[in-house]
């Protein structure tokens, strides 16, 4: 029996991907702040650095739908790819210039792991089961 779903690509749950990425944001962040104030903040600007660049990413790639929009949908999923890679090591620069003291290990791990999340977020939620 066939599914009363319409047929073809269904949009990415941008909420939930959101959401995931600032709740591991927050949790790790909340994990090294046990280990003081500024491993606390560090990781925060570390989490900040990915995410704020990936929203931007989100908010531009997911602009257009639709197959007449396909060029424009490819323009601005290049667009964000670059602002978003742009935005990433002005707020990077920002930190290393302007904050002071800074636990590296703290923001370094913390973008890392928000980088990875962002990454596998899709996949995993695209496994869980639909109802």
């Amino acid at each position: 029996m066939r599914s009363r779903r319409a047929a073809g690509l269904q949009r990415p749950p941008i909420k939930l991907l959101m959401g995931l990425q600032s709740g591991v944001a927050l949790l790790v962040s909340a994990a090294f702040l046990t280990e003081g104030k500024v491993a606390g903040y560090s990781a925060l600007l570390g989490a900040l650095a990915a995410l704020i660049p990936n929203f931007y990413f989100i908010l531009k790639a997911f602009t257009f739908s639709g197959a007449r929009a396909a060029p424009r949908m490819v323009s601005a999923m290049q667009k964000g790819a670059g602002g978003k890679l742009v935005l990433t090591a002005v707020i990077f620069a920002v930190v290393f210039i302007f904050v002071k003291p800074i636990n590296i290990a703290a923001l370094t791990f913390t973008f890392v792991v928000l980088v990875l999340v962002s990454a596998t977020a899709p996949w995993l939620i695209s496994r869980t089961p639909q109802r």
